[in-house]
């Protein structure tokens, strides 16, 4: 975010200006060129261990984050005056009605908004429908879909649009093998869709995904919160910076979860390999040892994940966990064997788990396994790292 967006943010956190005032001003300061520019993802196997984005709140550390806290709830509050409205300036709408879809699969969707929400939803039809609203900035500014070959991608002049706001519908019998949803200062919503590989990209808002089943799904914001619920992947892979990160009723193959300054939540999560990592905020572990729950195998791409390539859940799980100045909280159920790596500085290490072979202890640092750990059925390998704060184990 430029200077002049972040000093109008400003003034409108402290009352100087409305809401509506601030949308003007901002529409004046020339745009930012969208983040991505429908490339296909690139996935890299060490890409949770990157160093997040990190804001350096210097001395007055409390102060301009709380504010900077005011100032995203502001920007969340023009996400609503956008749905409804889209600003002052002649609104357009642009609705399309694909041709009916009789095949399994299309291979992709991509969406581009800008200032105002992107939402995409299953439905019960046989037509994929987009329906698009948009303020020009000049005359002559139109919107299209294309379609070629079951590709279907909003097009437009970036530069000579305001806003746009687009509400998809996909067919729920319908997988698309990649679908590519993004827009800025407004929320990213991904409902009750099937899909091999999904991007989702904004900043300053959040990303929402609900009862999603896909191979890859990619979620990346700055300064907004991820939800993720009711979600099936095979890799789950979750950004943001300074906003937290809540996933529940979740199942996958490898989660990463990455943020900055804010929380992690996880409840009710059958995950093989779970990578967390924030700073200055506390992660926190509910549900996380659903062995009886099952998995999915990787099926080939493009193809549905069904009830039949299910398979048992592994019997051994990866869970890491890393923050600073924060606590990390896990539970683990009692039939659980573990082999433990926890460490802390400036804090303590408080477990109350039984039955341990301890290779290591002190008040910081914990190095352990379970005395059943080779034959359990049911195992976990678990890592955790935090900095001026307590890790407990429970």
């Amino acid at each position: 975010m430029n200077e002049n967006r972040m000093k109008i943010l400003e003034m409108l956190q402290e009352g100087k200006i409305t809401v509506d005032e601030a949308m003007a001003m901002l529409a004046q300061i020339p745009e930012d060129e969208p983040q991505h520019r429908y490339e296909e993802p690139r996935y890299s196997r060490d890409r949770h261990d990157r160093e997040p984005e990190v804001f350096d709140f210097g001395n007055v550390g409390a102060t301009i984050k709380g504010a900077f806290s005011d100032v995203i709830s502001a920007l969340d509050d023009i996400d609503i005056d956008v749905r409804v409205d889209l600003g002052g300036g002649k609104k357009h709408h642009k609705n399309f009605v694909s041709a009916p879809i009789t095949t399994d699969t299309i291979p992709s969707l991509r969406l581009l908004g800008k200032n105002a929400p992107v939402m995409i939803r299953g439905h019960d039809g046989n037509e994929i429908h987009i329906n698009a609203k948009y303020v020009a900035k000049s005359r002559g500014a139109t919107l299209h879909v294309q379609e070629n070959g079951g590709n279907y991608e909003l097009l437009y002049d970036y530069n000579a649009v305001r806003y746009v706001l687009v509400e998809c519908y996909v067919p729920r019998h319908v997988l698309v093998e990649y679908l590519h949803g993004e827009t800025k200062n407004s929320a990213v919503e991904l409902y009750d869709t099937r899909a091999g590989q999904v991007e989702l990209l904004t900043k300053n808002s959040k990303i929402y995904i609900e009862d999603v089943n896909a191979s890859h799904i990619v979620a990346r914001t700055r300064n907004g919160n991820l939800y993720a619920n009711g979600v099936t992947a095979i890799n789950l892979d979750l950004e943001t910076s300074n906003s937290k990160i809540d996933i529940e009723d979740v199942t996958a193959r490898v989660a990463r979860l990455t943020t900055s300054n804010a929380k992690i939540n996880t409840e009710n999560v059958n995950i093989q390999q779970l990578y967390m990592k924030t700073s200055n905020a506390a992660i926190k572990l509910e549900d996380a040892f659903d062995f009886e729950a099952e998995t999915y195998q990787e099926p080939e791409f493009g193809s549905q994940i069904r009830p039949e390539d299910r398979v048992a859940a592994a019997v051994e799980r990866v869970i890491e966990a890393t923050t600073s100045n924060a606590t990390v909280q896990m539970y683990v159920p009692r039939d659980v064997a573990v082999k433990l790596q926890a460490s802390t500085t400036n804090g303590r290490i408080d477990s109350t788990l039984t039955n341990l072979i301890t290779h290591e202890i002190s008040k910081n640092y914990l190095h352990a396994t379970s005395q059943n750990y080779d034959t359990a059925a049911k195992k976990a390998r678990i890592d955790i790292k935090t900095s001026n704060g307590t890790v407990k184990i429970k």
